[in-house]
């Protein structure tokens, strides 16, 4: 049985949306529909690319082809033991994509961060997909930022890049206030009439 739409709401464009790249967070931002029902609706009909998107970059890393072609004891053994596989790799970077953490990512397929940056060192194709994955979030936050603008509230997409580790030291918040307004006032030791004041929106 289809499901219900809400008024309003253009599923054939969000689907479109989603199967395009776009994030469920940055097409919430554009219709009146929320992150949550978006991706509820996107797993139940099977609009979610997912791990699937990333699958036929992962085949063509290195780690497929030491896989694939075992040269040495250390290929045999990834290819036999290893978690370190094209579907696990993809899976990774679906979730980096999503703006996941390294450590959430690592540990949805079972390995540690600091496995993980062995993966990453040791194929520089991965390290490659890893960091374009890192880009579409930034990507898709940055557009979400513009286009919240327009309306008058970036805030959410600001938060995300002020977080993320790529950006956080350029747009972060480097007085570890709360983002609000900050007034300062000097008051001279001599005349306690002159009185000036700055106010800062941060």
């Amino acid at each position: 049985m289809p499901a219900q739409s809400k008024p309003g709401v253009d599923w054939h464009a969000i689907k479109a949306r989603i199967e395009a790249g776009d994030s469920a967070y940055s097409i919430a931002k554009d219709a009146p529909v929320s992150k949550q029902a978006i991706l509820k609706r996107a797993k139940k009909e099977g609009w979610l690319p997912g791990p699937d998107k990333w699958l036929p970059a992962t085949k063509a890393t290195d780690t497929a082809q030491r896989i694939a072609n075992p040269q040495n004891r250390s290929d045999q053994l990834l290819a036999s033991f290893g978690k370190r596989t094209p579907e696990n790799m993809a899976v990774v970077l679906s979730l980096v994509e999503d703006g996941a953490p390294k450590t959430v990512a690592a540990h949805a397929v079972g390995i540690t961060d600091e496995t993980l940056n062995v993966w990453l060192k040791e194929d520089l194709d991965f390290l490659a997909l890893y960091q374009r994955a890192e880009a579409d979030y930034l990507q898709a936050n940055f557009s979400a930022t513009k286009k919240a603008a327009a309306r008058g509230d970036p805030r959410a997409a600001q938060w995300n890049i002020s977080k993320h580790r790529l950006t956080r030291d350029e747009y972060g918040d480097k007085g570890g206030g709360s983002g609000g307004i900050t007034v300062n006032i000097n008051i001279p030791r001599g005349d306690p009439d002159e009185i000036s004041g700055e106010v800062i929106d941060q």
